[in-house]
């Protein structure tokens, strides 16, 4: 799919994200390329969901979690690199995906509390 035109490449990640028969354990966002652009970040994380290899694909989400940046600016980018990788824990394991659980309940605390809208 690397040498796909963009175009028809999205036609097919729509396939794949409603698709339970070819993803059944992975939703797929198929604006992930364009969204890639925005940032350094934005492309690391659009690239966990095209990699196969468990052991490339838990170390890049361990060295995304080590480069967050530390305090609240970084609550942010953690909570998302966690999101990316308990969807990706079932391709690599439940010792990995217990890893990151445990880290989710902190991350989840310090982020701020959503503001309710007036009624």
């Amino acid at each position: 799919m690397e040498d796909t035109e963009r175009l028809l490449r999205y036609v097919v990640d729509r396939l794949r994200k409603h698709s339970r028969i070819l993803e059944p354990d992975q939703r797929i966002n198929p604006y992930r390329h364009w969204g890639a652009r925005i940032s350094e970040f934005e492309k690391a994380l659009a690239e966990l969901t095209d990699l196969t290899d468990r052991n490339e694909l838990a170390n890049r989400i361990d060295k995304l979690l080590n480069e967050v940046p530390k305090g609240a600016k970084g609550n942010d980018q953690r909570s998302r690199v966690l999101k990316a990788g308990l969807e990706a824990a079932p391709r690599i394991g439940d010792e990995f995906g217990r890893k990151l659980l445990d880290q989710t309940l902190p991350a989840t605390t310090a982020c701020p509390r959503p503001r309710r809208w007036p009624s």
